[in-house]
């Protein structure tokens, strides 16, 4: 069997998915045929000072000619589809039917629109991780997985810019799924199990990657690095080689003991989700920790000489200006040293998504002017104006 599986990216450099990458490995497990179709080099980067200086991509400008080109030596291909991707995904699979060749739609969009996946080109869909969907391998545990296969990804995914300098980075995820029930989030109908490696099972796979590979820095992908117990963290940071690495965390996670190991195994950055610092918001949100949390969390952080960055959205539902504004202050009590922010918008399959069409305030299928995505409190000028000047505000 030949399997093509396209990675639709637009603007990730630097980006290997895990998913992507154990369906390679599966495949490849069972002798089966597979290559990677990426699209990064066909769509300008968006501007950021590391890669603009460090990161080489050279550019390509005949995506579809390209696929045509390729894809008629398949007998299926595997499309990895968010929901900006719908629309690309759905141009590549009307070429692959000319060529009688089946397409399978999996990730978030598919999951979450079966039907529509199937109306836009899907000739079936593979709901969840979907890691042994094409071989037929059932796997139990995470230990049960074949290690990660980078082989068909190219140079620049594993360029992993930091603090002025370029890394080769390897991605992973030492624990699966997320426990939270956040309303403008899918992962808890994507990964609603949580679980994890076991200690020495992921080291040996760490130590494997590093070694074919070469990575010398780590991007941990677990929706939250500690909430892993702490007797599991400090058996991990025994056993790890100290290899530079970031991750993310819920605040409502985060000890100091926990801070500590992380600082122990070589951790330089933690990314949080904060999202809002408004009561009122973080209750539609359903966000789970305090916002004590957050500011203990980053003073923690800060204390231990962990880089801490944080995740914000404006443009929710219902926001008004005070609303940014206390979101803004909250970033700056928890001395967050790189507040990111975000624009919302409702993802289909989540409660907020669904509060949003109740209230005319996001109509599907007609984004443009004419119809905007989101209504809000703020303007538009606004809501640019708090996003230019994010971190002067802070």
């Amino acid at each position: 069997m030949k399997v093509l599986l396209v990675f639709p990216n637009k603007n990730r450099v630097g980006s290997k998915p895990i998913g992507l990458s154990l369906i390679v490995a599966d495949l490849v497990k069972n002798g089966h045929e597979v290559e990677i179709f990426d699209t990064t080099e066909y769509f300008p980067m968006v501007e950021n000072v590391f890669f603009k200086s460090q990161v080489t991509v050279e550019r390509k400008h005949s995506l579809l000619e390209d696929f045509r080109e390729i894809v008629p030596c398949f007998d299926f291909v595997g499309f990895s589809v968010l929901d900006g991707d719908a629309e690309l995904c759905s141009q590549l699979a009307e070429i692959a039917h000319e060529y009688e060749v089946l397409c399978v739609w999996g990730n978030n969009f598919p999951t979450m629109n079966p039907l529509k996946s199937l109306d836009m080109g899907a000739d079936t869909i593979c709901k969840g991780e979907g890691v042994g969907y094409f071989t037929g391998t059932s796997y139990k545990e995470l230990d049960d997985y074949p290690f990660l296969n980078w082989d068909f990804f190219k140079p620049f995914q594993f360029s992993k810019p930091y603090d002025g300098k370029t890394y080769r980075g390897g991605d992973h995820m030492i624990g699966h799924g997320c426990p939270r029930k956040c309303s403008y989030c899918v992962n808890h109908v994507l990964k609603p199990n949580v679980r994890k490696y076991s200690v020495d099972r992921i080291i040996e796979e760490i130590n494997f990657l590093e070694d074919k590979y070469g990575i010398n820095f780590w991007k941990f992908h677990d929706e939250d690095f500690l909430l892993k117990p702490t007797k599991y963290l400090y058996e991990l940071s025994k056993k790890y080689r100290g290899t530079p690495f970031v991750g993310m965390v819920n605040a409502a996670s985060v000890t100091e003991e926990k801070v500590e190991i992380l600082k122990k195994m070589g951790c330089v950055s933690i990314s949080m989700g904060i999202e809002s610092g408004s009561p009122r918001i973080r209750k539609m949100l359903r966000r789970s920790e305090t916002i004590g949390d957050i500011i203990n969390a980053g003073k923690l952080f800060k204390k231990h000489g962990i880089r801490t960055c944080s995740f914000n959205m404006i443009g929710l539902p219902f926001e008004e200006e005070n609303d940014i504004e206390k979101t803004i202050t909250l970033n700056g009590m928890a001395e967050i040293y790189l507040p990111t922010v975000s624009f919302f918008f409702p993802i289909q399959g989540t409660d907020l998504y669904n509060l949003c069409v109740e209230n005319n305030l996001y109509i599907p299928g007609k984004v443009s002017e004419e119809s905007p995505n989101i209504v809000t409190a703020c303007s538009e000028e606004l809501l640019l104006m708090y996003r230019k000047s994010w971190r002067d505000l802070c």
